[in-house]
């Protein structure tokens, strides 16, 4: 069974990309991946427009959480193969605060059995609703294992350190309750965006920061507490399991600097799972060649079986899916499926091409005034709205903008001033001006609207590319430029190194684009 994980950095990302953009749907994209069951974050989209198309899966049952606040963002969903396994239970959120879909009360206040339980102690109701009203969590039980499928908050700042220390704590308490309390085994998997020590990225900087920034020193002491081989651990790392010296395993890359060809990037996602699954681990590993989205998919591979004990027997098979999946969601009725819909289309189809048939009908009765009638464009019915004809006869012509508004003028000017020669062809789209003042006035327009030529960098002497500034500040959506290489140094498995090129990486190239002139 493989257990698939991947930022998508939006549902309908991927198919932009080859060889997605080749694919009808994720299921043949589940099918090439050959996952059983597949964790999705970033979906960013919300619950009232989520297309059907992407909720459900041939073959899968689909479980989804969106925010209620930072709407289009963040957003978790969870895919499982209905000959796999059904869960048993499934929960959005971590702290149990939101509701049991179609029920009026809490999963924390849910009878047994609507919810996982071993909800975190000691949270208020406002902090519980604060941590999961961000649609960053799904739980599912599935018998052999709870599976957790998480998009951590990224570290943004101080301003939002409150709120990564609440959702850190929340997750950790329920991963220990889990454990401790309930003897349950569990499985974590997703974008944590924390990387854990120096081997998990390319830059080294990014390690001294914890040295100087409180809240990525936090951050990773909170994730390397969490896992094994720390006293207090809870979780193994089960990529590093099977890599545990592998350099350049990254899993995410500022594509926007473009770092991915030279693998410039960093390790933040993860499979996590208690120690006592570690025998029924077969594989993990990433998926750095799949493209489709900033980070790359990461994935577990499970034994069939395991001392003549199958996998498939340990799983849930539930006769009927949780409240939680696609399947129940009025949206997704079955009512409202692919054929009603192009039924509906032709309806609507037939009955406008009817109305317009009416309306040429009634536009061909005779005028009363035939000159009024010459005048009306073709484009709008004489016996259309008055106000639509108005404002299609008053459209000026795009050439009536460059010419100057007539200014009164004494008598002896008129005898000495003539006025512009000025040549439009017959569809108004190309004119000429003789006059020398107007020639300079579509000049002056001609350069405004022509794209500025990029400097070229000091160390390559190549175009530059324009970025801004994104990150908050006196600077904020500056522009400026900088070298197009990718950043970058010589790592494993690295294809951006050409023989002939002894500078394949970016130089030190900088210029804002209001010093440039060019």
């Amino acid at each position: 069974m493989r257990i698939l994980s991947w930022n998508v950095n939006g549902i309908q990302n991927p198919f932009n990309y080859h060889p997605w953009n080749k694919k009808n749907s994720y299921k043949e994209v589940f099918e090439e991946f050959k996952a059983d069951i597949i964790c999705f974050q970033e979906l960013k989209m919300q619950k009232d427009n989520f297309p059907q198309e992407f909720a459900l899966i041939e073959g899968y049952e689909g479980y989804f959480t969106f925010p209620t606040t930072r709407k289009g963002y963040s957003g978790v969903g969870i895919y499982v193969k209905k000959s796999l396994c059904t869960p048993v239970k499934a929960e959005e959120g971590i702290t149990g605060i939101l509701p049991v879909r179609n029920q009026r009360y809490s999963y924390i206040e849910a009878p047994p059995h609507e919810q996982i339980g071993y909800y975190p102690k000691d949270v208020d109701r406002k902090t519980a609703k604060w941590v999961d009203d961000e649609g960053r969590c799904i739980l599912l039980d599935l018998g052999i294992f709870i599976l957790i499928g998480v998009y951590c908050p990224v570290n943004s700042g101080d301003h939002r350190w409150e709120y990564r220390t609440a959702f850190y704590k929340c997750l950790k308490d329920r991963i220990s309750a889990f454990i401790k309390e309930g003897k349950r085994k569990v499985v974590l998997v997703g974008d944590v965006n924390i990387l854990c020590d120096s081997i998990d990225t390319a830059d080294q900087k990014d390690i001294l920061k914890e040295s100087f920034i409180p809240s990525v020193h936090d951050s990773r002491k909170w994730l390397r507490e969490l896992l094994k081989p720390h006293r207090s651990g809870l979780l193994l790392d089960i990529g590093r399991v099977r890599h545990p010296t592998r350099k350049g395993m990254f899993t995410c890359w500022n594509t926007r600097l473009n770092m991915r060809p030279t693998n410039y990037g960093t390790r933040i996602d993860y499979t996590l799972a208690t120690p006592d699954l570690l025998p029924w681990v077969q594989d993990a590993d990433i998926m750095a060649n799949v493209m489709g989205s900033d980070h790359c998919p990461v994935y577990m591979d499970l034994r069939d079986s395991l001392d003549s004990t199958p996998l498939y027997d340990l799983l849930t098979h539930a006769k009927d899916p949780p409240s939680l999946a696609a399947c129940h969601h009025s949206a997704y009725r079955p009512s409202k499926n692919i054929h009603t819909m192009f039924q509906q289309f032709e309806k609507t189809k037939k009955s406008k091409s009817e109305s317009d048939i009416t309306l040429d009908e009634s536009s061909k009765t005779p005028s009363c005034s035939p000159s009024t009638s010459n005048s009306t464009p073709l484009s709008v019915p004489e016996n259309g709205p008055a106000e639509k004809r108005r404002r299609t006869e008053q459209q000026p012509k795009l050439s009536s903008f460059f010419l100057k508004k007539p200014q009164p003028m004494e008598q002896n000017e008129l005898e000495t001033e003539k006025p512009p020669l000025i040549e439009v062809d017959e569809t108004g789209s190309k004119f000429t001006v003789s006059n020398s003042s107007n020639t300079e006035t579509v000049t002056a327009w001609k350069s405004r609207f022509q794209k500025k030529m990029p400097p070229l960098c000091d160390g390559h002497k190549e175009p530059c590319k324009l970025l801004s500034v994104k990150k908050p500040g006196i600077n904020y959506g500056r522009n400026f430029w900088m070298c197009a290489r990718p950043i970058g140094e010589v790592v494993e498995n690295s294809n951006a190194v050409s023989n002939d090129d002894t500078q394949p990486f970016q130089c030190r190239y900088f210029l804002w684009d209001s010093d440039w002139k060019g």
